[in-house]
């Protein structure tokens, strides 16, 4: 194995090895990639990655943190003695705080750190990833990135939830659109995640929905039961405070939060108390009722009051945890050319694919089936010519999982048995790449305005564009300045292959990573300014 080579000292110490990184920060982030991608633990490839980006963006001090970080995760005492002081050190070192910090640090020598990890020691490489996993994601994690005899896609899913795991009951409880199949859905791109997380978060908080943990626990509301009714005092104050933050929702989220809910339901309810504890008086706005029991029904009220503002007062706005959404980072474990392409015919679909599907066709059609797709069961030839229609060049992805949902009865009736038979999903184009991926330049003219406008022109038959449909798409973008940046375009564009995923079988999704966004969004594969006509 060639190791890396920060120096010509072969006695580099831990801080000569960061000074070395912040100095060079592309040369080091460069070889901790591909020290990463030679091992594949999985936390040196994330933060090979996001060095990668923090240098394009000119951070070179996080991108230093990062690199560190990927080195650590790929030695033997990554997540024991090294990773948190070195970490620590890294990050005070680059942002100059104290730079004395790394005095406490023993030296090490880089020889050393790197000498237990070789191709041929297999177990000390399972061992490194094995701590390295359980350090950021807890006991029990084993995952491994994709590598050449280890497949998998790396995608992004966003969400307005926190959960450790995807399962398929949970389909429709977030955006809710499943257009492309019934099942999962991830991207190629991150930005595609963000948008959903930060689409979903608000149409939960329009509706209303808020989740929270208080003092470290998940509020589950009771609704309108009996368990409800008589729960404890604490429970009442907590679901009357969830409704008021939920109120300020989504248009005022400073005034949502439990301090600012608290404040003002303690306000309501001094006003109430003060109002029922003059009642039946003379200037009391609050009559008085005497009960069947012989109380007075105004007291009662008053009592409850005081017993909710004293279960409010003793409540801690900074124990209540809201819970926000989440871009989960994943690694499925399917090879996308053994998914369905959902912008080919049946016909056209990989020879693998094919295989599967006529499988399934032999196998799961009934003469009730045949009926119902409009074939004589008593014909002869007819179920032939059934499954030659389903399997031909003709036949659309979408058209198969509607005819077998309208056939079978059942929305995912097609997922479940394509599934059955070994195909784990379907892959689509993604929509800042479905009008215009494979297409071909139409022309490129001097407008009105002295810039340059250029035209893409895509013709498919199969393909489902963004304006529904399929058939000749035209997309255009004006403002360019020459030829040349109008040409750059149309090469980025049409060799744009970016994809979507929809997964049915939720074992195949393994969480590498989650995390919420700060601040807005910038949704490059949705939002821009191409225009797109027929």
């Amino acid at each position: 194995m060639q190791r890396f080579d920060y120096s010509t000292n072969e006695d580099t110490t831990i801080p000569d090895l960061l000074s070395f990184i912040f100095n060079n920060p592309k040369k080091s982030a460069e070889k901790a990639a591909q020290l990463a991608y030679e091992f594949s633990p999985l936390y040196a490839i994330t933060a090979a990655q996001n060095a990668k980006q923090n240098l394009n963006q000119g951070n070179n001090a996080l991108a230093t943190i990062d690199t560190l970080e990927g080195i650590l995760s790929m030695i033997p005492l990554a997540g024991r003695t090294i990773s948190k002081p070195l970490g620590k050190a890294a990050r005070e070192v680059v942002e100059d705080k104290n730079k004395d910090l790394l005095g406490a640090l023993e030296p090490k020598n880089q020889n050393d750190l790197l000498s237990n990890i070789s191709n041929d020691k297999a177990d000390q490489i399972a061992k490194l990833r094995a701590e390295a996993n359980a350090q950021r994601f807890g006991e029990g994690w084993d995952i491994q990135p994709p590598t050449d005899t280890n497949s998998g896609l790396i995608v992004f899913h966003g969400s307005g939830e926190d959960f450790n795991k995807f399962r398929l009951d949970k389909i429709g409880t977030g955006e809710g659109n499943q257009a492309f199949g019934h099942g999962l859905y991830f991207s190629d791109l991150e930005d595609v995640g963000n948008f959903y997380k930060k689409t979903v978060e608000m149409n939960n908080a329009i509706r209303g929905r808020i989740r929270f943990k208080y003092k470290g626990k998940e509020f589950v509301d009771l609704g309108d039961t009996p368990a409800a009714e008589a729960a404890s005092p604490e429970y009442q104050v907590l679901v009357k405070l969830k409704e008021e933050m939920a109120g300020y929702l989504p248009a005022n989220p400073k005034l949502a939060t439990p301090e600012e809910s608290k404040k003002r339901l303690l306000a309501r309810l001094d006003n109430e108390i003060e109002r029922y504890s003059k009642a039946g008086s003379v200037n009391s706005d609050v009559g008085s009722i005497i009960t069947a029991s012989g109380e007075s029904l105004e007291e009662l009220i008053l009592a409850s009051y005081k017993r909710e503002r004293e279960a409010l007062l003793k409540l801690d706005p900074s124990q209540i945890e809201v819970s926000t959404g989440k871009t989960y980072k994943v690694k499925l474990d399917v090879k996308a050319e053994d998914l369905l392409d959902y912008d080919l015919s049946i016909g056209n679909q990989t020879e693998e694919i094919k295989s599967k599907i006529a499988k399934l066709v032999d196998k799961e059609l009934t003469t009730d089936d045949m009926v119902n797709f409009g074939y004589d069961p008593t014909e002869t030839g007819a179920m032939n010519r059934l499954k030659e229609s389903l399997l031909s060049e003709n036949r659309t992805v979408v058209s198969f999982l509607n005819d077998f949902a309208a056939v079978k009865g059942k929305d995912n009736a097609a997922e479940e048995l394509l599934n059955k038979y070994g195909i784990k999903g379907i892959r689509y184009l993604e929509g800042g790449s479905r009008n215009v991926s494979g297409g071909r330049l139409l022309d490129i003219e001097k407008i009105s305005d002295g810039n340059f406008q250029a035209r893409i022109v895509l013709d498919n038959s199969t393909r489902q564009t963004g304006l529904g449909g399929s058939g000749r798409v035209i997309t255009k973008k004006q403002g360019f300045k020459n030829e040349e940046e109008a040409k750059d375009w149309v090469n980025s564009k049409i060799n744009k292959k970016d994809s979507n995923y929809v997964i049915f079988d939720e074992d195949l999704i393994n969480i590498l990573a989650k995390y919420g966004i700060v601040g807005g969004v910038g949704v490059t594969a949705l939002a821009n300014t191409d225009i797109t006509e027929r």
